[in-house]
């Protein structure tokens, strides 16, 4: 609670920015109250794992799938975030490594997008992955089980537009992961890096720090990390929807 009222203080509504990027952001993705029709079918999606009573092989033991999902559900709120956040600047290919959900809610965004699943819990992903293509939905997911063997992406997609850090096995290095997706990254590509306030805060301070990071946005639960070559100022701001500060208008 003292971390998130921390936030709440510092935290800027769009009237308070500077950067035409983020008041873009802000107006056009952080407020957009939109409904699209692929929060129906995630709805859909999201109440077949509630109810699946399949057992999968997680950490070595079999769990439902239900169970497994009550953990890792993203909530409605960030799902439609990440939804719009995709739809709005068309990012076509998507990489989650670890556990999560949030992968699928971009992807739905763009036509002919590819999201590439790199998680070692292989049944997980490959449940996700079999629910995906027996839908019409217009997107290509694909699985790597191994996180800690070299990432062939190359293979898979030509770039890489998002890359989404979840919370991952203890045994896993996530800042050799990253080392291997790197070499990928293009001008803009943006690193969602979530639980950041939690057991993520190690690698989101290590990333902020990186000579190709120009500009991050904390959201408090989960933050976003912009790699542009082209900015030659570092902006690292903390934001809120105004609605949140309803008298943090453009003239206070």
């Amino acid at each position: 609670m003292l971390n998130f009222i921390k936030y709440y203080l510092n935290a800027k509504t769009k009237h308070h920015v500077d950067s035409l990027f983020t008041f873009d952001f802000m107006s056009e993705v952080l407020e957009d109250d939109r409904h699209f029709y692929a929060f129906d079918e995630m709805l859909t999606f999201y109440h077949w794992l509630e109810k699946n009573k399949q057992e999968v092989i997680w950490e070595t033991a079999k769990k439902p799938v239900k169970s497994i999902f009550k953990s890792l559900k993203v909530n409605d709120l960030m799902g439609t975030l990440l939804f719009r956040m995709a739809n709005y600047y068309q990012y076509q290919n998507i990489i989650e490594i670890g556990n999560g959900l949030h992968g699928i809610w971009m992807a739905q965004a763009v036509p002919n997008s590819k999201l590439l699943l790199i998680n070692e819990e292989k049944d997980w992903a490959n449940t996700l992955k079999d629910y995906c293509d027996k839908q019409s939905w217009n997107f290509e997911m694909m699985v790597d089980n191994q996180l800690n063997n070299e990432i062939n992406i190359s293979v898979k997609m030509t770039n890489v537009n998002v890359v989404i850090l979840n919370s991952i096995p203890i045994n896993t290095n996530l800042e050799t992961i990253f080392e291997m997706i790197l070499p990928y990254l293009i001008n803009n590509t943006l690193v969602i890096v979530n639980q950041k306030d939690q057991i993520n805060l190690k690698i989101w301070e290590q990333l902020k720090t990186h000579s190709n990071v120009k500009r991050t946005l904390d959201l408090f639960q989960f933050g976003l990390i912009y790699f542009d070559d082209g900015q030659k100022d570092v902006a690292h701001l903390q934001i809120i929807d105004k609605s949140w500060k309803p008298w943090s208008g453009r003239f206070f």
